[in-house]
């Protein structure tokens, strides 16, 4: 009876350091891999990443319109830049809190203003946008004055 428990415990030692060693190389293979939302995006299926390189593989005039007025320096004369920080140091008073965005989903990558900050891909307008910027509500939900 002790051999046979004593056999019974050898074959759960061997299954334990069989299954540990099966996940230790799937997790080797997995090393450096991130899994992301993905979403249906006028026929492609894409990661809601946040990572302006994801949005430019289309949005580079080849496939999509080009997003050069996005990725430009943002004034008062064109749409709203991307990669930069938010809020920006010099003038953080006059920019809602993060707190704040997070609640009407407005994304942050890294502390900083992406696309998907202002566009939401599971929103089938146009513009996809996060909400409604009808009197400039949008622009408001971050831009104090």
């Amino acid at each position: 009876m002790a051999s046979k428990m004593s056999e019974e415990n050898s074959i759960i030692k061997i299954i334990f350091f069989l299954t540990s060693m099966l996940l230790g190389f799937m997790l080797l293979a997995m090393n450096g891999t991130t899994f992301t939302e993905q979403t249906l995006h006028h026929g492609y299926l894409v990661e809601v990443s946040g990572e302006i390189n994801d949005c430019l593989v289309c949005h580079d005039g080849s496939v999509a319109s080009y997003a050069y007025y996005c990725i430009k320096e943002c004034n008062i004369k064109t749409s709203h830049s991307v990669l930069k920080d938010y809020p920006p140091w010099k003038d953080a008073a006059s920019y809602a809190p993060v707190a704040r965005l997070k609640e009407k989903k407005i994304r942050l990558h890294n502390g900083k203003t992406t696309c998907l900050s202002c566009h939401d891909l599971k929103n089938p307008d146009r513009n996809h946008l996060v909400i409604d910027n009808a009197g400039s509500n949008l622009c408001f939900t971050c831009h104090l004055e």
